[in-house]
């Protein structure tokens, strides 16, 4: 918060204009398949309610102070995400579950609910409840803590202005989000047809990896690359900066992370470039922790690896570097690293399993015409994400001017 209280704003206690109320305590006996939903904390996710997975009970009168309607604010107060937030935005009916709080404006004159949304999801407020939740593994927060917690206060046009304001950034990320999921959804009916099925292909045969198409072949991932290895197995001498040193953390699926990220020497780098050199479109997979992410070597990357990494370099006479990223994140081969992880206390993933890896194969045109199709949903993914993260930083910069008072809105202006 700002050190000088904005003109025109108060300083006060979140209970002087909202009542945390609690929810019922359900008998899990009374449960039932089909009937009014209960939202509990599980249900509270990205800010929203979702009803995916419920537990249902039958309509009462007597339940009806607990009924949600369109617009309710709720919060988690108990469990290991105390504190997180939902709107309600569902046009039927659902009961309000015990330990999910739900914020009451004692009256509508000074207290804009969309203000409040927005308030309680700012980073200062969540840390506050931090702070005063009590209990260890399982903290929790009562409504009376909840109640004494001060806030700023606006008059009630500017708040209206603001929650307008943020809750525009609000619909950019929920549409953009919604059109995310919707293609990832479709990458995976894509891939599951043209990675088994190819195109236009009418006449199938069985193979070791399921049917395929008549004419393509199962070849072993060994067959198809001129080197298959990991990174270095001595721990490298690690340097403040210079060369990148990737691990399994930084193989994501479909591109490299490089923030958080190790650094070589120019020695070290020419040491562990005698063994392998990785260059434009040769494909890395992540050995350890997250098992089975690939990505693609970007032109012009200079980098050495550890153990945690493994480095294929395809002969592109017989298959394409993007055809083969796609068909290791398939479905069928993703099973296959699954059953080739080693047993130990943290499961790898070893040369042996990649080589023997079965991967089907159609004729380099077939291949090409299929990652032509799956990398552009991919890019389309990867646009949608970059407008995602630009319209979250957005929010949370308006966030901290708006809700602080260091910028104030005018209300009168459109």
């Amino acid at each position: 918060m700002s050190e000088v209280l904005p003109n025109g704003w108060r300083l006060e206690a979140l209970g002087k204009h909202i009542t945390l109320q609690g929810g019922n305590a359900f008998n899990s006996s009374d449960f039932i398949v089909t009937g009014i939903p209960i939202v509990r904390i599980s249900n509270i996710k990205n800010s929203l309610v979702d009803l995916t997975e419920i537990v249902c009970v039958k309509e009462s009168d007597e339940l009806i102070k607990f009924r949600l309607k369109t617009g309710d604010i709720l919060i988690a107060m108990s469990g290991a995400t105390t504190g997180k937030v939902g709107k309600y935005k569902i046009n039927s009916p659902a009961y309000l579950n015990q330990r999910v709080g739900r914020f009451l404006p004692k009256n509508n004159y000074s207290i804009d609910l969309s203000y409040i949304y927005q308030l309680v999801r700012q980073e200062s407020f969540v840390n506050n409840i931090n702070i005063n939740a009590i209990g260890g593994a399982q903290p929790n927060i009562s409504g009376k803590a909840l109640e004494s917690f001060k806030i700023y206060f606006p008059p009630l046009p500017e708040q209206q202005k603001m929650a307008s304001i943020l809750t525009s950034v609000d619909e950019v990320i929920e549409t953009t989000e919604t059109q995310i999921n919707k293609l990832k959804d479709l990458k995976k009916g894509m891939m599951n047809e043209l990675l088994t099925k190819g195109v236009g292909h009418t006449e199938f045969k069985d193979s070791p990896v399921g049917r395929i198409p008549v004419g393509w072949e199962v070849e072993k991932l060994d067959n198809l690359c001129d080197k298959i290895t990991d990174g270095e197995h001595q721990t490298p001498k690690r340097a403040e900066h210079g060369y990148y040193l990737l691990s399994a953390r930084n193989v994501k699926n479909g591109y490299l992370a490089l923030k958080d990220v190790d650094y070589i020497s120019q020695e070290e780098y020419n040491r562990l470039s005698k063994r392998v050199c990785p260059k434009q479109n040769d494909i890395l997979i992540s050995c350890s922790g997250t098992i089975g992410r690939t990505a693609l070597v970007p032109k012009n990357l200079k980098f050495g690896m550890v153990r945690s990494v493994a480095i294929l370099q395809p002969k592109h006479d017989l298959i394409s570097s993007h055809f083969l990223v796609q068909q290791i994140a398939s479905q069928h081969v993703q099973l296959q690293i699954s059953k080739g992880l080693s047993q130990l206390a943290q499961a790898n993933l070893f040369q042996g399993p990649i080589k023997a890896m079965k991967i089907p194969l159609p004729s380099l045109p077939e291949q090409q015409k299929i990652a032509k199709i799956l990398t552009s949903i991919d890019t389309n993914i990867e646009q949608k994400q970059t407008k995602l993260t630009q319209s979250k930083n957005l929010k949370k910069s308006l966030m901290a001017d708006l809700l602080t008072g260091r910028v104030r809105v005018n209300p009168d202006k459109n």
